[in-house]
């Protein structure tokens, strides 16, 4: 693969910017904080990164104040000279590839055809061999890395790319050894199933000997509770005797004690009856004795209305007006003044002075009786309308005093007055008669009927002679209370023994079956036992025979491995040296010192040479594991602790390298600038380009 451009837009310092690259040796310089290890992210992520995924690194990846997600694009020429476009749109979470007139639209297809193209298979892949920084360059040296190594060679050597690795495969035969050996060499926790197999032999043998022992004191047990067995019928028979014994006399003076409050709720029901009928009774006589009174009926407000009336009548009959007496006088004048005028108008022709006295005196005469005579008149008139006044009242007082006596059965009022007096002793009496009978509480029939029904009951079980005969004293009666007491307690006992003997005892009826079934266990715990030992015994053989084969295949590469690096590190070093070699089992390295002819730890180095020396390694590693596809090398200030002889003895050698595969060289000199095929200048702080 030879990356030809990349398009950044939104990429964390880069807002929008494009990189032409070319192949060989691409100089991408700088000063610090201008781009370069943000570009070589992006180039890693376009690369390998999931425009679908919502990982933290993913957000990181967003360009500073903005909310949309990153999108890069990728344009390179695959091993066949095919021009390629790669396109990832976090921000749309799509990603495309055309290809030789072909899309393809999902990350999993289009992510093997690029680690295909690069011969790396994984993003962590490529960063131990083909992205490689200054920091990052002795991280082989570590026990860790190491074995990353030692895994990934022996994965691509052994073949694990076709999914036969033969690492995991001893690895798993190993940790079944270890999982059936569990136990047996040292004490374990959670023992393998050979010593497990082995346990419980020891266990199912402890088991069967009791099994045994239990089944030969079966008889002995047996004989023990059937003689239990006959004291308990014996025992049981007199405690059943003793709880009827006892029942009985605890019912009979219960019944006694019942029978006296019975008969005590019966007196009071007969109590309550007879006191009801007595005042019932009474008031009877007392209604019977009231209706034969005359005053009975008369409430207080009539007898003063009666008496009222009475006196009325009385003062009415004090105050009857008086006639008035006869008036003669004035009759006389009458007639003696009109025998005057007779005479005086007799007398007038012959003696006129005679005549008009006496007419005078007769006209005067007569003026006054007549005048007499209405006043008379008006007299007896105004005594005659008192007197019908008079009469009218009297006449309405009878009246009202008849209304109120006629219910007295034709009594005077006197006799009215005298017997309302015992009237109203008899209604109080009567009153409280019925206000007792009403505070008196009815008599409910029905219980009456059940403390009666109950007091038979009591005395039928009091006259019952095969209970009487039964009855006890009291002190006998506490002696048999005391005795069934005890024996109930001795019962509880035998019978808790008898139920643990036959506990005991079904048990020992299956530890025949239990004893067979231990056995058959026994037998088929043998025939695991003797599977999983010629298991072990088979898996050790395969382990042993494979493991030989890998370190056989191993051999090999390692020594392919070997060659390179060392080429690599004699011109690096400029021939001081040149030999390298790689352990078997890890794959830890080692450095051949020319001057004491000894394999010396890398560590021993000086730094500029120990990174030489991890560099070569990690390129001929690159080699090694991409199959000569040749992926671009993205190498950030890997020379910086070098001298400047061997600096420029690395660079040479980088640039034969640079003959067969693109390298991107990320660094903020400019000497590397005469050797570079592409110069890509960045300026601090710049973030569109």
């Amino acid at each position: 693969m030879v990356i030809t451009r990349l398009e950044i837009q939104r990429f964390k310092c880069w807002r929008r910017a494009r990189f032409d690259f070319k192949p060989g040796l691409n100089v991408v310089r700088g000063p610090n904080e201008s781009g370069k290890s943000t570009l070589r992210a992006a180039l890693m992520a376009v690369l390998f990164g999931n425009p679908t995924s919502s990982s933290e690194t993913v957000q990181d990846w967003t360009s500073w104040g903005q909310a949309e997600r990153c999108e890069l694009k990728l344009e390179y020429t695959d091993h066949a000279g095919r021009a390629c476009r790669l396109r990832k749109d976090f921000a749309g979470r799509k990603i495309f590839l055309h290809e030789n007139e072909e899309t393809f639209r999902t990350f999993k297809t289009i992510q093997a055809k690029i680690t295909e193209e690069l011969g790396i298979p994984t993003e962590d892949f490529y960063n131990l061999c083909s992205s490689l920084d200054v920091r990052s360059l002795s991280d082989l040296g570590t026990a860790a890395s190491r074995k990353q190594i030692g895994k990934i060679l022996s994965s691509l050597m052994t073949g694990a790319v076709s999914g036969r690795d033969a690492l995991l495969v001893l690895k798993r035969l190993e940790d079944a050894l270890r999982e059936l050996g569990k136990g047996l060499r040292s004490p374990s926790k959670v023992p393998g199933p050979i010593k497990s197999a082995q346990d419980r032999l020891t266990q199912l043998s402890a088991e069967s000997a009791e099994a045994r022992r239990i089944l030969a004191l079966r008889g002995e047990r047996l004989r023990e509770l059937e003689e239990l067995s006959r004291i308990l019928e014996k025992e049981g028979s007199r405690l059943s005797d003793l709880d009827h014994l006892i029942e009985v006399n605890l019912k009979l003076a219960e019944a006694d004690r019942n029978k006296a409050l019975l008969i005590e709720q019966d007196a009071r029901f007969e109590q309550a009856v007879e006191l009801r009928k007595r005042i019932e009774s009474e008031l009877e006589e007392l209604n019977q004795r009231l209706k034969n009174e005359a005053a009975a009926g008369f409430s207080m407000e009539e007898i003063s209305e009666l008496q009222d009336l009475i006196g009325r009548q009385r003062r009415l009959d004090e105050r009857l007006p008086a006639e008035p007496s006869r008036d003669a006088a004035s009759k006389i004048l009458l007639v003696l003044g009109m025998s005057v005028f007779v005479i005086g108008v007799g007398l007038s022709p012959f003696k006129a002075w005679i005549g008009i006295s006496l007419l005078l005196s007769g006209t005067a005469a007569f003026l006054a009786g007549w005048q007499r005579k209405k006043i008379t008149n008006r007299r007896k008139h105004d005594f005659e309308c008192r007197l019908n006044l008079f009469r009218e009242e009297k006449e309405d007082l009878e009246k009202r005093i008849r209304s109120l006596t006629v219910r007295a059965g034709g009594m005077s009022p006197e006799e009215v007055f005298n017997s309302w007096p015992q009237s109203q002793k008899l209604s109080a009496r009567r009153e409280a008669l019925q206000s007792q009978l009403h505070e008196l509480e009815p008599v409910d029939q029905e219980k009456w009927k059940v403390v009666r029904r109950e007091l038979r009951l009591v005395e039928d079980i009091l006259s019952d002679p095969q209970m009487v005969g039964l009855l006890l004293p009291a002190s006998k009666l506490a002696g048999s209370q005391r005795e069934q007491k005890e024996l109930g307690a001795r019962l509880s006992g035998r019978r808790q023994q008898a139920a643990r003997l036959q506990a005991i005892l079904e048990h020992e009826q299956s530890g025949s079956d239990k004893l067979s079934g231990l056995e058959e266990e026994t037998a088929e715990i043998q025939q695991r036992l003797a599977y999983l030992r010629k298991r072990e015994d088979i898996c050790r053989l395969v382990f042993e025979l494979l493991d030989r084969a890998r370190k056989d295949t191993l051999n090999p590469a390692r020594k392919v491995l070997e060659e390179q690096a060392g080429k690599l590190l004699h011109a690096f070093s400029s021939g001081r040296y040149g030999k390298i070699a790689v352990d078997d089992e890890d794959l830890s390295s080692k450095i051949l010192i020319t001057e004491t002819g000894k394999w010396e730890n890398p560590t021993v180095l000086s730094q500029g040479t120990f990174d030489q020396f991890y560099l070569g390694l990690r390129l001929a590693l690159s080699e090694v594991l991409s199959s000569g596809k040749n992926p671009p090398l993205l190498l950030d200030e890997p020379l910086t602790a070098l001298d400047s002889g061997r600096q420029a003895a690395t660079l040479e050698c980088l640039l034969r390298f640079a003959r067969q595969r693109q390298i991107i060289f990320f660094t903020c000199r400019s000497e590397y600038d005469p050797a570079a095929d592409q110069i890509i200048e960045l300026s601090g702080g710049i973030t569109d380009a």
